[in-house]
């Protein structure tokens, strides 16, 4: 550029020249804002060197320099410029630098130094559109009833749990460690079965012993550790990490907690399958295409002690079809669903007996049923009692059961929930005691004035008769 400018200057064009001569200003603000520092330290010279030299020759129509006075004067010009460009370029480096950190921050766990959610993310999408990774497994980790274990052994003593667990996976020959949330973890491994299968189960193991995460304290945990084979289906890093989800729910399930699902995709069908059942249910709710129907109790051996009945929940389908509950239901429960149900049913069937009310007199019990879910819910108590002050329905005639097949979340909540139901005058029953998760341990917990033993156990005994 400056021997076309010079040239320009010997053939009469001044003016192109002059315009040529200049460009090194804009050139030299894009190499301060652009270029590295080093590149930076190296050109400026040879740009101040450049100018000089056209100043004291007179090319490019440059004001020619032709006295020591004025040589000294251009020296200080270019001095200030390139002080200036040295300060900005510093700034500007400053603040890429800045950038670049926030960037790494925004990908990288602070607590472990892993990955995180979106570096995995990024990890993940890369991968997908690439194509590559076919051999591999996706595996997940997750520290079972991690909040339980934050709140007992406190929250310093749990962030060391993490800090060496995210070391113990470092040795494993893996690809993309992520720290996806507390207490869970996700990375990529060689689908090389005998390998792969040795690894897991020799991590799984040593995990599930003592682990030591302080100098002082040793504490036992407890994992489950899924992997799903990283298929071409799972065309988004969202279909990865729901399949990988729903592997790690099944090995929660497993007495070995360990599971590697062969299908992928046929995880993502079900996953998509449930999400349809559950908004046929939400669109039940709100259209009202359910109904209640009562199933009578009677004593075998006191028949005159009057009518009792149990509300059930049936869903309207096309036409005149009735739907069985039990699938929309356990949808309801793996969605927290359950407490809106419970709500329409408790204030439906309030409804029904206050506008029965010559019937309902001749009636001694009416049972509803309430989810572990509902029991705890916020609100329950608020419910009921507004639909005992609407309806006018005689609270001791209303007796509400409690599933013993669902696990109660917040005990302290439940059992205060009970006492107020008992306050309010109505009856609280254990149902499907035996077959569920904590049959003597809820009768010892919690206040109940009956017992709904399954009728499995009934049919074996020999006075089930009576």
């Amino acid at each position: 550029m400056a021997s076309l400018s010079v040239l320009l200057s010997l053939q009469g064009q001044s003016l192109y020249a002059t315009l040529i001569a200049y460009s090194f200003f804009p050139l030299l603000c894009w190499l301060v804002f652009s270029a590295t520092r080093a590149t930076l330290f190296a050109l400026l010279p040879v740009f101040a060197m450049a100018f000089v030299i056209f100043a004291l020759r007179g090319w490019a129509d440059v004001q020619l320099i032709n006295s020591f006075d004025g040589l000294v004067k251009l020296l200080l010009q270019l001095a200030s410029v390139i002080l200036m460009a040295h300060l900005v370029a510093t700034l500007t480096f400053e603040r890429n630098r800045l950038l670049d950190g926030f960037k790494r921050q925004a990908v990288r766990d602070h607590l472990t130094g892993l990955q995180n959610d979106r570096g995995l993310n990024a990890f993940l999408q890369k991968t997908i559109e690439q194509q590559s990774m076919h051999d591999y497994r996706l595996v997940q980790l997750e520290i079972l009833d991690f909040d339980d274990l934050r709140l007992r052994v406190g929250f310093d003593a749990a962030c060391d749990i993490e800090r060496a667990l995210a070391q113990r996976l470092q040795i494993l020959d893996s690809i993309q460690l992520s720290r996806l949330s507390a207490g869970s973890y996700i990375w990529l491994m060689s689908d090389k079965t005998q390998l792969f299968d040795q690894e897991i189960e020799a991590l799984y193991t040593s995990l599930n012993e003592t682990f030591i995460e302080g100098s002082e304290l040793q504490q036992p945990i407890q994992v489950a550790i899924a992997s799903i084979p990283f298929e071409l289906k799972l065309d988004s890093p969202m279909k990865c990490l729901t399949a990988l989800s729903q592997a790690v729910a099944v090995a929660r399930r497993l007495p070995r907690r360990v599971w590697q699902e062969p299908n992928a995709v046929r995880l993502i069908e079900q996953r998509e399958a449930l999400i349809d059942q559950f908004d046929r249910l939400k669109k039940a709710v709100r259209q009202g295409n359910l109904k209640l129907y009562a199933q009578a109790i009677r004593s075998l051996r006191h028949p005159e002690e009057g009518l009792m009945f149990e509300v059930l929940i049936r869903f309207q389908g096309d036409g005149d079809d009735v739907i069985p509950p039990a699938p929309l239901l356990n949808v309801a429960k793996t969605f927290g669903y359950m407490p809106v149900v419970d709500f329409w049913v408790i204030e439906e069937t309030f409804k029904y007996l206050a506008e029965q009310a010559e019937q309902f007199s001749l009636v001694k019990r009416c049972s509803i049923n309430l989810s572990g879910q509902t029991l705890v819910s916020a609100g329950l108590l608020e419910h009921i009692e507004r639909c005992f002050r609407d309806y006018s329905v005689d609270r001791h005639k209303i007796c509400f059961e409690i599933t013993e097949t669902e696990v109660i979340e917040d005990e302290e909540i439940a059992t205060s929930a009970i006492s107020a139901l008992r306050a309010m005058g109505c009856k609280i029953a254990l149902d499907d005691f035996g077959t569920g998760l904590a049959s003597f341990e809820y009768l010892y917990r919690y206040s109940f004035d009956y017992l709904k033993i399954d009728g499995r156990f009934c049919q074996k005994h020999p006075d089930a008769s009576g």
